[in-house]
C-alpha cells in the first residue's frame, strides 16, 4: 500500500476486511453471498489494488494460506478451509499458479519445523 493516497489505503484496508471476513464469503442456502458489495466500493479496490476483486482475494487467501503454511502444522484441507476454499484440489492449483509452487513444497522450504 506504500505510495498510496489516504482514500486509497482505506479502500484497500476496508476490502481486504471484507473479503476475509465469513461473513461476506459464505453463501446462504438460497445461493446469494451474506453480504451484497456496492459497485462503487469494487471499483474503488480495483483501483487502488491494480486487481480485480477476485484476483485481490485470491491473493489475500494465498498469503495467508502462506502465513500458515509457515508457522503451524495444521493439514492442507484445514488450511484450505481457513482461507475460504472447501475443494482441495482447487487450493491447490489456485495456490501454484500463484506461487509457482505447490502448499506442500512451500511448507517444506519455508516452514518452521
Amino acid at each position: 500500500m506504500e505510495g498510496m493516497d489516504v482514500e486509497n489505503r482505506r479502500n484497500v484496508s476496508w476490502f481486504s476486511a471484507m473479503l476475509l471476513h465469513p461473513r461476506y464469503t459464505r453463501r446462504r442456502p438460497d445461493g446469494a453471498y451474506s453480504r451484497p458489495v456496492r459497485k462503487s466500493r469494487l471499483r474503488d479496490a480495483r483501483q487502488a489494488t491494480g486487481d480485480s476483486p477476485l484476483i485481490y482475494l485470491q491473493k489475500l487467501r494465498v498469503a495467508a494460506a502462506k502465513r500458515m503454511l509457515e508457522n503451524n502444522h495444521r493439514s492442507m484441507q484445514e488450511i484450505s478451509e481457513a482461507v475460504g476454499y472447501q475443494d482441495l484440489a482447487f487450493f491447490r492449483a489456485l495456490f501454484q499458479r500463484h506461487t509457482g509452487v505447490s502448499p506442500s513444497a512451500y511448507r517444506d522450504r519455508f516452514g518452521s519445523q
